[in-house]
């Protein structure tokens, strides 16, 4: 198992339009890293699959795909919390659809 030097910031609104973008930043080792998303599920997603890989051991690759594929499982869930299961996020990162029969 790997052990990372990570620091993941909560996810900001950046620009000051109404329809702003949200930007999730995170360091390795110190080095910085950022991914923006046009809507704030999205990156509060992105968020806690990145998280979620790094506090499971999944490794740094793993961990970013669990961020992308939670944060696409997000929009499917109205509100503020996401309903997507373990299997779901592991299903859209082999490749399956976000579609979710609910």
């Amino acid at each position: 198992m790997s052990t990372y030097d990570v620091k993941v910031w909560d996810p900001r609104k950046i620009g000051d339009t109404a329809k702003g973008r949200w930007r999730v930043r995170w360091a390795v080792a110190g080095r910085e890293h950022c991914k923006s998303f046009a809507a704030k599920p999205l990156a509060d997603g992105f968020a806690a699959g990145l998280i979620y890989g790094l506090i499971t051991g999944a490794g740094l690759s793993m961990a970013l795909a669990y961020g992308t594929a939670h944060g696409a499982l997000a929009m499917t869930t109205p509100g503020d919390t996401s309903m997507a299961t373990r299997a779901e996020v592991e299903a859209v990162m082999r490749g399956r659809t976000a579609r979710i029969a609910r």
